[in-house]
């Protein structure tokens, strides 16, 4: 049987949706639809997506956006404390971000330089 990532990510889409009608239903814990239906779990979503369609670079950072931003709520459902603060973590993406980005122009200026 051939893969097919866009079926994949259907049944993933459909995985979603039942989550939230049980959710809405009393069914499924509220925290468990707050982490699977959030727009975190839609990059991490569309990040796994864009990998197995083989856009590795784009689907990498779409990911680890997706899985950054949903570290708080992972402490949250686990009942600990976060060890920085929520800000903290921001500053330290857009560093991230500066960073990637900088490596990738120097990157790309060897390739045409």
């Amino acid at each position: 049987m051939k893969f097919n990532p866009g079926k994949t990510f259907g049944w993933l889409l459909l995985l979603a949706a039942t989550v939230l009608i049980l959710s809405v239903t009393g069914i499924v814990p509220g925290w468990a639809t707050r982490m699977i239906v959030s727009w975190q779990a839609l990059f991490v979503l569309l990040g796994v997506h864009l990998l197995l369609t083989r856009r590795d670079g784009f689907g990498c950072t779409v990911l680890c956006t997706g899985a950054y931003f949903m570290i708080p709520h992972v402490y949250r459902v686990l009942g600990m404390p976060m060890p920085f603060e929520k800000s903290l973590l921001t500053t330290l993406f857009f560093a991230a971000l500066l960073l990637a980005a900088g490596l990738e122009m120097l990157k790309a200026g060897t390739k045409h330089g």
